[in-house]
């Protein structure tokens, strides 16, 4: 992990859990129940496997192009929860929609992860990007405590509500142990285009040391702890 910039510190919270008014949450869940079909694994479409998903995640990374119709439902359906967005981090332009499904039994991602590239990091914080997921099934998110480099947090994403979360986040979509298939809405949130990039996923590992590194081997220099945000 990257430092912070000489003389400023990210002060934004790692994850915050957004609870909208009734009326809101129903609306979007009538919206989203009704315009986002459930998939399975025989008739994908422009559905796509999800990293670390054995086969039983998925998402629809090119749904902006290949069904725009959809895709301009989804963010109508969603504009409440991008005005509060943008309410708090005025700073933030785009925001990129995608849908997941996790299938029955589909276990815990199996990568701790980040989504967007370190790289970000070098950004001013109030101008780094940021992920949010609203559910339309309830959910749960495995996330790296805040407190301890150890310990992960398993959060559990009511319908209706809102998950957003920082580029620092490390995180790995939490198991389903239902027989119900889990929809959720994605948003790549960021203040300049280029940190988008649908097609990366930063691996996170811990060492013997209990220290987190990015990538499939460990550096040779420097490891950087997780901040306490």
């Amino acid at each position: 992990f990257l430092p912070d910039s000489e003389g400023e510190s990210d002060n934004r919270d790692l994850f915050t859990i957004i609870c909208p008014p009734e009326m809101i949450r129903e609306k979007f869940l009538k919206t989203m129940t009704y315009n986002v079909p459930i998939i399975n694994a025989g008739t994908r479409g422009g559905w796509k496997p999800l990293t670390g998903g054995k086969g039983k995640r998925f998402h629809f990374p090119d749904m902006k192009t290949r069904q725009p119709r959809l895709y301009e439902s989804i963010q109508m359906a969603s504009s409440w929860y991008i005005d509060r967005i943008k309410q708090w981090h005025p700073e933030m332009k785009i925001f990129d929609m995608n849908v997941l499904q996790s299938s029955p039994g589909a276990e815990a991602q199996e990568q701790l992860h980040l989504d967007y590239s370190t790289l970000t990091q070098m950004r001013p914080a109030n101008q780094q990007p940021m992920s949010a997921i609203i559910a339309i099934e309830e959910f749960q998110l495995d996330i790296v405590s805040c407190k301890t480099t150890e310990k992960l947090d398993n959060v559990k994403i009511l319908p209706g509500h809102m998950v957003v979360f920082t580029n620092k986040c490390i995180h790995q979509g939490g198991a389903n142990e239902t027989d119900e298939h889990k929809r959720r809405v994605f948003m790549y949130i960021a203040n300049v285009e280029a940190d988008i990039d649908k097609n990366l996923l930063q691996i996170c590992h811990w060492d013997t040391e209990k220290s987190m590194y990015v990538g499939d081997e460990k550096p040779k220099g420097k490891v950087y702890r997780t901040r306490n945000n």
